[in-house]
């Protein structure tokens, strides 16, 4: 008897196959006097499932033909991976002005984040590219299927192909706004996300023209997810909000990559706060 866990969530040719030959009711042991299965009861059983297969298999791969993300595929790795690299490729294509270098950054994000089995190769990638996959699509996909608590995730990843040379294109923040509206993110979270590469960017103008307080001032409240200057209560309260966010532990059983980026962004946040409150002080 074929279990439930044995039907494959990513359906392909040869998870089929496998499929079928599990179905083999030779193996079967009857006990004495007790009749063997009935042929045509055999076939009435197994043929509306291979035909139910193969119309998933075949559905599935007419949508990828007309580029739509399959809104039925399963929330897993091999699919989240296939999501992950038509964002990227959607990411990508607002700004071109250096396309080879926003590629290999992409490869190596994907290669961190990923398991060693995927497909990394700039040949899926083109063929990804021909596919021309809707964002509309794979935004629906995961606002369906993916957990809220990971969503974050997608903003951080595409907030670092967007700045992977220290300066977004106003094309990709829109992108980014508009993905973390689809995928119902806290603009809040994603002020702070933004404004941590901001001043990464301003860090490095700084070295040509120093930055006056004020600038300085907002950076900081940009960090804490602050879009103007408040009371030091209000300050306060963005502070503890952010840290419990975006504490280290909560990326524990994350990729290196991740918790590397968590632990950034944690000493970032303390620093606007202990910087905003010598101001107030």
């Amino acid at each position: 008897m074929i279990d439930s866990g044995d039907i494959p969530q990513t359906i392909t040719y040869d998870s089929i196959q496998r499929l079928i030959q599990q179905m083999n009711f030779s193996e079967v042991v009857y006990s004495q006097g007790e009749e063997g299965p009935n042929l045509w009861a055999m076939l009435f059983l197994l043929v509306p499932i291979i035909i139910g297969l193969y119309f998933l298999f075949f559905s599935t791969t007419r949508m990828w033909q007309k580029g739509i993300f399959p809104k039925r595929l399963a929330y897993n790795q091999v699919n989240l991976f296939d999501a992950y690299v038509v964002l990227g490729i959607h990411m990508m294509k607002k700004d071109i002005s250096d396309y080879k270098e926003q590629t290999t950054y992409f490869r190596s994000y994907l290669k961190n984040r990923f398991a060693n089995d995927m497909d990394y190769s700039l040949e899926n990638l083109r063929n990804m590219l021909k596919l021309d996959v809707s964002l509309e699509s794979t935004l629906a996909w995961l606002q369906k299927k993916m957990p809220e608590a990971e969503r974050i995730q997608v903003i951080d990843f595409l907030a670092d192909l967007a700045f992977y040379d220290h300066q977004a294109h106003p094309r990709e923040i829109a992108m980014i706004n508009r993905v973390a509206d689809i995928l119902e993110v806290d603009r809040q979270q994603v002020t702070a996300i933004l404004s941590i590469r901001f001043q990464r960017y301003e860090k490095q103008q700084s070295r040509k023209t120093p930055v006056r307080d004020d600038e300085r001032i907002q950076a900081s409240l940009r960090i804490l997810g602050l879009e103007k200057l408040v009371s030091f209560e209000e300050i306060k309260q963005a502070y503890r909000k952010m840290v419990r966010r975006f504490h280290p532990d909560r990326f524990a059983r994350m990729s290196k990559e991740e918790q590397e980026m968590a632990h950034e962004r944690f000493t970032e946040i303390n620093l606007a706060y202990e910087y905003l409150e010598g101001r107030f002080n």
